[in-house]
């Protein structure tokens, strides 16, 4: 039970420290999806004939390495003419179909020339040897954190964050797991940013690694040929992105409804929260550690009582016994000092 004092506000218990946030040192950087834009010059009939919008391998199999490497293509109408489009993810140019993992920037002029190269034993001619541009871009960091708690706690806190120009859209798995967080246009549909734990996506050996992606599309007057993506363009692109997220998080603590009652016992007598405040969140809190919350209150209050929690930088987590201090400035600081080269 939560203590509480004669005027049911909560009573201080047993200080517990706070454990910090260890982390991985495999943390990475490179590019996710692209989409290369080239000019042509003639394009074979045959690799229109079933549709606009095909997979290379359908059309023609065992014909070489981009065929087989799962990357769209597609016409598209250029200022200067017709052109195509070519989108995926260009690690699985060199490593085969399926393979997920980040391109360094230090080989993405490579991957446009072995798109080039492929597109030419398709019999696809490209205009001269006019640059390629890119239309698509997604810088991405792939971050090590403790474990999939601290990794859901920081993906509640980070959903939970008002972002200038964004809205928050929060997908979860049936268990209630955050699966990504999507960050789009305050009055659009436009997705700017993405975060998400790459343990359901990408399999064993990254449960314990967050993705931050940037996605970053140009329109004609904004345009870019692939050579002038080096990597500090990456890294002052990304960092640009995520700027406003980290100016609007700070520290968060994780913990069970104990942890989070002797929490919010020090926020009141800091003055950070008001009586009133401090007596409706005990209350939940007490419910929780009866287990009976989800009998005496609507899924809506349940949700609105969180909700109040993380805007005081408290997280409920039962598994967590222990207070687990996440340090959310500090992380988006570590992305921003990523090597990219």
């Amino acid at each position: 039970m939560i203590p509480l004092n004669a005027d049911q506000t909560p009573r201080q218990g047993a200080s517990t420290s706070l454990s910090s946030l260890k982390v991985d040192n495999s943390d990475s950087t490179g590019v996710d999806t692209t989409r290369f834009l080239y000019r042509l010059s003639e394009m074979p009939n045959h690799l229109f004939l079933t549709g606009p919008r095909q997979r290379f391998p359908v059309l023609c199999e065992g014909t070489g390495e981009l065929l087989n490497s799962g990357l769209n293509y597609g016409p598209t109408q250029l200022a200067n003419g017709p052109g195509l489009w070519v989108e995926g993810r260009p690690d699985q140019l060199f490593n085969g179909k399926g393979h997920d993992e980040l391109l360094p920037l230090n080989r993405f002029v490579e991957a446009d020339e072995l798109v080039r190269e492929n597109l030419g034993r398709l019999g696809v001619k490209l205009a001269g040897r006019r640059k390629t541009e890119v239309a698509r871009i997604d810088t991405t960091a792939s971050i090590g954190m403790e474990n999939p708690m601290s990794i859901q706690a920081t993906l509640r806190a980070l959903g939970a964050s008002s972002v200038p120009l964004r809205r928050t859209a929060t997908y979860k798995d049936k268990s209630g797991n955050v699966e990504t967080l999507y960050f789009v246009g305050q009055n659009s549909k436009k997705l700017y940013e993405r975060i998400y734990p790459e343990g359901p996506k990408h399999g064993p050996g990254r449960e314990k690694f967050l993705r931050f992606e940037a996605q970053n599309r140009y329109d004609a007057r904004t345009r870019l040929p692939v050579q002038e993506w080096t990597a500090d363009r990456a890294q002052e692109t990304f960092a640009k992105r995520f700027g406003a997220h980290r100016e609007r998080v700070s520290e968060v603590i994780v913990g069970n409804a104990d942890v989070i009652s002797t929490e919010l016992v020090r926020l009141y007598e800091e003055g950070e929260i008001t009586r009133s405040a401090a007596t409706r969140l005990a209350g939940y809190l007490l419910h929780r550690r009866n287990g009976n919350h989800k009998k005496l209150l609507a899924s809506s209050s349940i949700s609105r009582y969180e909700a109040e929690l993380r805007r005081i930088n408290l997280d409920l987590d039962e598994e967590c016994g222990e207070p687990l201090r996440l340090d959310l400035r500090h992380l988006f600081e570590r992305t921003n000092a990523l090597s990219w080269s």
